[in-house]
């Protein structure tokens, strides 16, 4: 498992990148970082995966459709 880009993940959860960067601001990837001081950020594999799971599990036991609200 390796680190992924933003366009990576957004391409994994199927959402826009600057979606995901909202997300990364938000602390939905709580490993995130910066390659340098105002490189692009990394997200690891392990952080999407449990994203995903997460949002999976909130959109079934609410009926929603959408990945994350």
């Amino acid at each position: 498992m390796g680190d992924l880009s933003i366009k990576e993940v957004s391409s994994v959860l199927g959402c826009s990148p600057d979606t995901v960067a909202r997300y990364v601001s938000a602390g939905e990837f709580p490993s995130a970082y910066r390659i340098g001081v105002i490189g692009p950020w990394r997200i690891p594999r392990e952080d999407v995966d449990k994203a995903r799971d997460r949002w999976r599990g909130a959109s079934k036991s609410n009926g929603s459709n959408t990945a994350a609200t």
